[in-house]
């Protein structure tokens, strides 16, 4: 008999990543689906480009995008325990997860729905039958959209810091200088 592994246990599967910490030159993605089949598909389809891992439930879900901060969620809606929705609103009251893009994954088609994800904080949706050009697509878009966002909050740093070592300078001239 094999031996369930701690992270089949608890919902956790990685796919096309040795180890999470070594696949840095990779953005990570997180699959949150509790179809195996839903999971592959998507998997198959981003594995190439991303580093890819994956949760077959909210808990796993709230619990991986807290430990590792991935660049980007794909989140199904409909899931025993924890729906899509309410996981979504546990991600956006984190402090430390508020700012990670979420796709939600649907089968679900109403415009009830898409509306109830978008104000929850969900920015894309992808339905369910799956097309791979759609999926590469709307998470390329979105990981663009979280790279402008690092490089603006670097050159703001980078300002800040500038900004800092120029009055710092200053001071030390106007004080060598006794003024």
């Amino acid at each position: 008999m094999r031996r369930v592994t701690k992270e089949e246990k608890y919902g956790i599967l990685l796919y096309g990543v040795e180890n999470f910490m070594d696949s840095n030159e990779k953005n990570h993605v997180l699959i949150v689906d509790d179809e195996k089949m839903n999971i592959e598909i998507l998997a198959s389809i981003l594995r190439s480009e991303y580093a890819v891992y994956m949760a077959k439930n909210g808990a796993s879900a709230i619990e991986m995008a807290h430990k590792y901060s991935p660049d980007i969620i794909l989140l199904d809606v409909i899931m025993p325990d924890m729906n899509g929705f309410d996981v979504l609103a546990v991600l956006k009251a984190s402090e430390k997860t508020r700012n990670i893009p979420v796709i939600i994954t649907t089968g679900l088609n109403s415009v009830e729905d898409e509306e109830k994800g978008l104000r929850l904080g969900a920015v894309d949706f992808i339905h369910k039958p799956f097309s791979a050009g759609v999926v590469q697509l709307r998470v390329r878009n979105q990981m663009l959209l979280v790279k402008l966002q690092q490089d603006l909050e670097n050159l703001k740093h980078e300002g800040a810091v500038g900004i800092l070592e120029k009055t710092e300078s200053l001071a030390a001239t106007e004080h060598k200088n006794g003024c």
